[in-house]
């Protein structure tokens, strides 16, 4: 079983260790190839990688985005599955053999993520729904009320406890396991997503090739930095990548 991965990094030198440390230690380390590929990076992370993992595959970049960049690695891989992953995850050592089982004992999944836990050990919502302008609008407005709070729970699926594998409408782009030919298929990532979004495009054209799955039974850790609540860049950026979506899949309340 071949398996590839994609990190692409921007200016990452706090994080990259711990994603790059789990692949390392992973009971499959030996059957994935690893591309990191750098976004322009000015803080030493290209530095860091070239000294201390002489193993992976680096390709230095313009800053091209989020998903070019990472198609600068999975439209080439040779490989079966392929995982994306954010610089800021980490993860236990069975975690891509177990993600890789549950793949090839379901053969209809083209598309699956974890459960994602913060640093303390806690439950992070994670969107699992399309996007919608009513979720759009629960999650950004700091109101607190029900009805907002009804949709923020319906966009998350924050009420299902569910210990199986179920459904969903997009896997977020901090870890995306996929089947490598599948992704091949679609043309990999649309490149006119710059940041953000591009996950739940991707996620959507992957659906129409087979099922896109959450597997509650196994989790990663996401050291998130919620960057589009601090930066006004990142908050341009996500606007204009969300109208690009709804413009074209449809605006939907």
């Amino acid at each position: 079983m071949k398996l590839s991965a994609s990190i692409v990094t921007y200016n990452s030198i706090g994080d990259i260790r711990g994603v790059l440390d789990s692949l390392r230690q992973s009971d499959c380390a030996q059957q994935c190839a690893v591309t990191v590929v750098d976004n322009g990076s000015t803080d030493g992370t290209v530095e860091l990688l070239e000294r201390e993992y002489p193993e992976i595959a680096l390709i230095r970049s313009g800053n091209v985005g989020y998903g070019a960049g990472n198609n600068k690695a999975l439209l080439s891989a040779r490989s079966d599955y392929h995982f994306v992953l954010n610089p800021d995850v980490v993860f236990g050592p069975a975690l891509l053999s177990d993600v890789v089982s549950y793949m090839e004992q379901n053969k209809a999944c083209v598309l699956c993520t974890p459960d994602v836990y913060d640093g303390d050990g806690n439950r992070i919502p994670s969107p699992r729904k399309a996007p919608r302008l009513r979720y759009i609008a629960a999650r950004f407005l700091p109101w607190k009320l029900k009805l907002l709070q009804a949709w923020r729970d319906e966009f998350t699926d924050y009420q299902n406890q569910s210990t199986d594998a179920y459904p969903i409408e997009l896997c977020p782009g901090f870890f995306m396991a996929m089947r490598t030919q599948t992704a091949q298929q679609i043309g990999g990532f649309d490149e006119r997503f710059f940041l953000y979004y591009e996950d739940t495009d991707l996620s959507r054209r992957m659906r129409e090739k087979g099922e896109v799955m959450c597997l509650p039974f196994l989790h990663v850790t996401h050291h998130e930095k919620r960057a589009a609540y601090r930066s006004k860049w990142a908050r341009r950026q996500m606007i204009r990548s969300l109208i690009r979506y709804f413009n074209k899949w449809g605006w939907r309340l």
